[in-house]
C-alpha cells in the first residue's frame, strides 16, 4: 500500500497516492495540460481531467477500482483540495509570480 490520502471510509476507503511518473508522462499527460491552462476550457471538462487523475493516482493502490466506485466515495467539494494535495505530494508547487522589471523600478523610487 502506497501511503497517501484517505477518502471514504471503512472497507469502501480509498487511498489516493501521490502521482508517479508513469501518470504524469503517459496515462494523464492531456488531462494535466488541460488543467494547467486554467480558465481555457469549461468547468466540466476541468473536473473530468480531475478525476482521470485522482483515478490513476487511487489505482496504484487499487487497480481495480472503477470511476464510478471513485465518484461514489468522493464529495464534489473534495476534488479540488483532493487534486491540490496530489500535486503538492507529487513534486508540484506554486511558484509566485517575479515582478517584473518595471514594477520593481516602481518601487524603488
Amino acid at each position: 500500500m502506497i501511503p497517501g490520502k484517505e477518502i471514504g471510509s471503512g472497507s469502501d476507503a480509498i487511498t489516493v497516492a501521490p502521482m508517479n511518473l508513469r501518470i504524469q508522462l503517459e496515462t494523464c499527460k492531456d488531462e494535466l495540460a488541460l488543467i494547467g491552462k486554467g480558465d481555457a476550457h469549461t468547468p466540466e471538462e476541468r473536473i473530468r481531467a480531475a478525476l482521470k487523475i485522482i483515478l490513476a493516482c487511487a489505482q496504484r493502490n487499487k487497480p481495480e477500482l472503477t470511476e464510478a466506485q471513485l465518484c461514489e466515495q468522493l464529495d464534489s467539494a473534495d476534488v479540488w483540495p483532493l487534486m491540490n494535495w496530489v500535486f503538492t505530494k507529487s513534486g508540484f508547487r506554486e511558484v509566485p509570480l517575479a515582478p517584473s522589471l518595471p514594477s520593481q523600478q516602481a518601487d524603488a523610487t
